[in-house]
């Protein structure tokens, strides 16, 4: 599913995955970040806010990093925890890795990414089974008169694109 929350900037994020996951159902959260960027760390703060204000609370909050061999030991914790959904701030590879490792601890939470990183890859694996992406724009897949409008476009002058999970 997906939220469309209206347009935020980047200290908003908080408030859009706080709304996109008391949509999801969950009453609680883990947040699971970037270690290769201090931009990723400073959200937690604003994140923990945003919890706040929907009354879910944030039960956990860790760094993952991108060379990481597997992300079994934060999907223990967060499970342990009871974290009933998990935020990944990171890019859809390592969403995708996360929840495939999380899957093979028989934790399988409600996943939380922000739109705007969403690609193709994301519709396949543990990941895809409960998903919920927030967004500030209408992506690419909806149905909308001007986002067709767009893909005939892309259709055009880069042709199969929208088919390659690694490239759109």
């Amino acid at each position: 599913l997906h939220s469309f929350p209206t347009r935020r900037s980047s200290d908003l994020i908080g408030y859009s995955v706080a709304a996109t996951t008391k949509a999801a159902g969950a009453t609680n959260y883990a947040v699971l970040y970037c270690a290769e960027s201090a931009s990723c760390s400073q959200q937690v703060p604003l994140i923990k806010a945003a919890s706040q204000t929907f009354g879910i609370p944030d039960v956990y909050n860790a760094e993952i990093a991108f060379t990481a061999p597997n992300y079994t030991a934060q999907c223990v914790v967060a499970q342990e925890d009871h974290a009933q959904s998990v935020f990944i701030a990171d890019g859809s590879t390592i969403l995708s890795r996360v929840a495939t490792d999380c899957a093979h601890q028989g934790y399988n939470p409600i996943y939380v990414q922000e739109g705007e990183g969403y690609t193709n890859s994301l519709t396949s694996g543990a990941i895809s089974k409960n998903l919920w992406s927030e967004w500030d724009n209408l992506p690419y897949f909806a149905n909308a008169a001007a986002v067709q409008v767009m893909n005939t476009a892309v259709d055009k002058y880069y042709p199969g694109i929208r088919n390659n999970p690694n490239s759109w």
